[in-house]
C-alpha cells in the first residue's frame, strides 16, 4: 500500500475510517430486542441495592387500605363500596365527639365499581353555630324555682355527656326560648319523686313557675355539627371519561374551538365608544321637549302674566278687589308653610320602688312638659287608660294610681304637631265588655261617643297593640269590629289623633302608617315592603315600634336611622309581629274659599290653583324661592311636571316619588 500524506491530523483520521478494511466489527446490536436481551433483570438486581419490588409494594399497599390503624396521629385509610358511607365513617353529635370511627384527616376510597378511584379527605368535623338545635333528649323538671332538669327520653346509642357541656346555651325551642347555660352534666342520677332516670344537667340563672316551662320540653343545643369530606382532585384520565371518553375535548380543544372570532360573531357591535358618538348633544337638543332655558320661562311668566290670570273680587285684600302676590304669599307662609309633620317624642323613666309620680328628667335627661290629652302612656309596654290607671293634668308630671315596681320601664309619648307650635289632639276611649263581644261603639265607660278618622287611631286589646285589618275593622268612624270576641271583661283601649288647632277647619291633620311584618325566621333588620307590601318609610323620632304588641323603647331596644330600616338590638323569634306605626302630618290643601276667609272676604277672589302656583317665595319682583332640603314625603302623580331650583338634598327619612316628570335646574 501507497504511502499518503495530509495536511492535518482530522483528515488523516477521516480517511483512516473510510477505509473499510481498517474498521474492525465485534457484538453487533442492530435493535431494541438485542438491548432488552443484554440488560435483563439480573443486570438490573445486580445494579441496586437491595430493595422492595413491584410484588412487594402491592403487598404492603393492600395491606395497609385493609387495616384500620390505631387512632392518633396517622392517618387512616378506609375502603368503600360507595360515596354513602361516608355518613357511617364521620358520625358524631353536636359537640364534635367521635361516634362513628373516622377522624380529621383520615382518607376514604371507593375500591370498585363505576366510581372507582374516588378519594376523599376528611377536614372538618364540627361546625360553627348557627341556631338552637334539637338534641332529642327529653327533660322533666319540680316544680317552683329550679336549677336542675332530669332526662327521661335519650335518641338510642348516645348519653348526655356526648351531647351536653358546661357553658354551653340549652334552650326549649329552635328561636332560644327561656335559653340557660349549663353548669354541670351527670348521664345518671335520682329523677324527682324517686324514680329511675337517666341523668340530668344543672343550668343558671334559675327558672320559676309552677311548672317551669322546661318541664316535658327537647332540650335545644346552639351547637350545629358539620362534616366535610374534601374529594381530591382528578387526573386528566378520569376528566377525559367524564367529558365523554379519551376523545372528549381537553382545554387545548376548547380554546382552539372558542377563539376571538368565535366571540365576536356573537356580541353587539356597538360599544360604548360608539353609542356616545350616537347620541351626542344635537341628538339630545333634538328630543328635548324644553328648547329655551330658565331665563326665557322666567320672561315669559312675569308678574303681568300671573295678575292677569288673577279673578277679580271684592273681598281680596280688603280694598283693591284680588289677592297680589305680598298677600298670597303671607297667606301661605302664616298657614301652608307653617304646617309640617306631626311630631312624636318620647320621654323614658325607670321606676324605683313603690314609685307613683314621674316627671322632671327622664333617663335621657328630657324634662317631662305635654299638653293635657295630648299623651299615650306604657308601662312595661302596656297601654295604660288615662284616669283609670294614671292621672296627667298638670302638663309636667304623670301620677299612676298603683305604684309601679323596681325597675319598671314608663314610657310617655306626646304628640304636637310641628311649626305651627300647636298641639294634636289626641283622645282615648276606653270599652269594658261585659260579654263577650266584638263590636265597641256608641259612648265608652266614661260616656264619651266614639269617633275617629279612618286610619287615624290604635286600638289595644288589654293594653296589647291590635293590628288593623288582622285584628280588627274600622272603615266607618263610629265602631271598631274585632275578628275574635273578646272575653268578658276585656277592656279595649281606641287612641284617636287629629290635627292640630287652626284658622282654617281641616288645614292640618295627623296621618299614621302603619307597617306590619311577621319574621320568618330570627332576624334583627326590619325593611323592604311589610306584609301588605307597603314599602317601610318614616322620620326619625316620629315612629314608635311594637313587638307582639308590645312597645320597645327607641335606642334601649332598636335603632331608627331614617335609612328605612329598624334595626332591633335583640333578634325576634321565628312567627314575631313586628308593627311600626309611623306618624307625619298631612297638608289637605286650601280651596278657593278657605283663601277667602283668609283674606277677609266672601267670594270671588285667588283661586286654589293660583295659591298652589304661588307657594313659592317671590323676592324682588322676579326671583322665586324653594328651599334646598325637602322635609315631608312628596309624589309627584304621573299627571303632573314639576320644576325646583338646585341643588337640593333631603330630611332624613323623606322620601320623593316622581310618577311624572321633574326638572331640576
Amino acid at each position: 500500500m501507497s504511502r499518503r500524506s495530509f495536511r492535518t491530523r482530522n483528515r488523516a483520521i477521516a480517511a483512516l475510517v473510510r477505509t473499510s478494511e481498517n474498521i474492525v466489527t465485534t457484538n453487533t446490536i442492530d435493535s431494541s430486542g438485542s438491548v432488552i436481551d443484554l440488560v435483563d433483570s439480573a443486570y438490573v438486581q445486580a445494579r441496586v441495592s437491595s430493595g422492595t419490588d413491584s410484588a412487594t409494594v402491592i403487598t404492603l399497599i393492600e395491606a395497609a387500605n385493609d387495616s384500620d390503624r390505631s387512632a392518633g396521629s396517622s392517618t387512616r385509610v378506609f375502603r368503600m363500596s360507595s360515596a354513602s358511607e361516608l355518613t357511617t365513617l364521620s358520625q358524631h353529635n353536636g359537640l364534635g365527639t367521635e361516634i362513628g370511627v373516622v377522624e380529621v384527616g383520615d382518607i376514604a376510597y371507593i375500591a370498585g365499581g363505576a366510581n372507582r378511584g374516588d378519594v376523599w379527605v376528611l377536614t372538618n368535623i364540627s361546625g360553627p353555630q348557627s341556631g338552637y338545635s334539637n338534641t332529642g333528649f327529653r327533660v322533666q323538671t319540680n316544680n317552683g324555682t329550679i336549677t336542675r332538669a332530669f332526662f327521661d327520653i335519650w335518641p338510642a346509642g348516645q348519653t348526655p355527656s356526648q351531647n351536653f357541656a358546661v357553658g354551653m346555651s340549652v334552650a326549649r325551642g329552635t328561636g332560644g326560648q327561656d335559653a340557660r347555660t349549663i353548669t354541670a352534666v351527670s348521664d345518671t342520677g335520682a329523677m324527682y319523686n324517686g324514680a329511675p332516670n337517666l341523668g340530668y344537667i344543672d343550668f343558671t340563672p334559675s327558672m320559676a313557675g309552677y311548672a317551669p316551662p322546661f318541664d316535658n320540653k327537647y332540650m335545644h343545643t346552639d351547637p350545629v355539627p358539620l362534616t366535610t369530606w374534601h374529594k381530591l382532585t382528578l387526573d386528566s384520565a378520569e376528566v377525559a371519561q367524564i367529558a365523554g371518553g379519551l376523545s372528549g375535548l381537553d382545554s387545548t380543544n376548547v380554546i382552539d374551538l372558542i377563539d376571538s372570532a368565535y366571540i365576536n360573531a356573537r356580541v353587539n357591535i356597538f360599544d360604548s365608544a360608539t353609542v356616545t358618538n350616537l347620541v351626542d348633544s344635537a341628538y339630545i337638543q333634538l328630543r328635548d321637549r324644553f328648547q329655551e332655558d330658565s331665563n326665557f320661562v322666567t320672561n315669559i311668566v312675569d308678574s303681568s302674566y300671573i295678575q292677569a290670570r288673577q279673578s277679580n273680587s271684592g273681598g281680596g285684600g280688603g280694598g283693591s278687589g284680588t289677592v297680589d302676590s305680598a298677600q298670597t304669599i303671607s297667606l301661605i307662609n302664616s298657614v301652608i308653610d307653617s304646617v309640617g309633620p306631626s311630631r312624636a317624642f318620647t320621654y323614658t323613666y325607670t321606676a324605683t320602688a313603690n314609685q307613683t309620680t314621674f316627671s322632671g328628667a327622664d333617663n335621657n335627661n328630657n324634662t317631662l312638659a305635654y299638653s293635657t290629652g295630648n299623651i299615650i302612656t306604657f308601662l312595661n309596654g302596656i297601654l295604660l287608660v288615662d284616669s283609670d290607671d294614671y292621672v296627667a293634668t298638670t302638663g309636667n308630671s304623670i301620677v299612676l294610681n298603683s305604684a309601679a315596681s323596681l325597675n319598671d320601664i314608663l314610657n310617655v309619648v306626646k304628640f304636637r304637631a310641628s311649626g305651627s307650635g300647636s298641639n294634636l289632639s289626641h283622645q282615648q276611649f276606653k270599652y269594658t265588655a261585659a260579654s263577650p263581644a266584638t263590636t265597641f261603639s256608641g259612648n265608652d265607660d266614661n260616656g264619651n261617643s266614639l269617633t275617629y278618622e279612618a286610619g287615624e287611631l290604635q286600638v289595644y286589646l288589654n293594653g296589647i297593640l291590635l293590628i288593623d285589618s288582622q285584628d280588627y275593622t274600622a272603615s266607618n268612624g263610629t265602631s271598631v269590629v274585632l275578628t275574635t270576641a273578646t272575653d268578658s271583661n276585656d277592656v279595649l283601649a281606641v287612641s284617636r289623633y287629629i290635627g292640630g288647632n287652626s284658622s282654617v277647619t281641616n288645614v292640618v291633620a295627623s296621618r299614621q302608617d302603619v307597617y306590619v311584618y311577621t319574621t320568618a325566621s330570627p332576624t334583627t333588620t326590619i325593611s323592604g315592603t311589610d306584609d301588605n307590601s307597603a314599602t317601610l318609610g318614616y322620620i326619625v323620632g316620629q315612629i314608635q315600634v311594637f313587638q307582639n304588641g308590645i312597645l320597645l323603647i327607641d335606642s334601649a331596644d332598636y335603632t331608627a336611622t331614617g335609612n328605612g330600616t329598624i334595626t332591633l338590638n335583640t333578634a325576634t323569634d321565628s312567627g314575631d309581629t313586628i308593627v311600626i306605626q309611623s306618624l307625619r302630618g298631612t297638608n289637605t290643601g286650601l280651596d278657593s274659599a278657605d283663601v277667602l276667609a283668609i283674606a277677609g272676604g266672601s267670594g270671588g277672589g285667588t283661586d286654589s290653583a293660583t295659591v298652589i302656583s304661588l307657594s313659592g317665595e317671590l323676592k324682588g319682583g322676579m326671583f322665586r324661592i324653594n328651599p334646598q332640603s325637602l322635609s315631608i314625603n312628596t309624589t309627584i302623580d304621573s299627571n303632573e311636571n314639576a320644576h325646583a331650583a338646585g341643588p337640593i338634598s333631603f330630611d332624613s327619612g323623606v322620601v320623593l316619588t316622581i310618577n311624572g316628570n321633574l326638572v331640576i335646574s
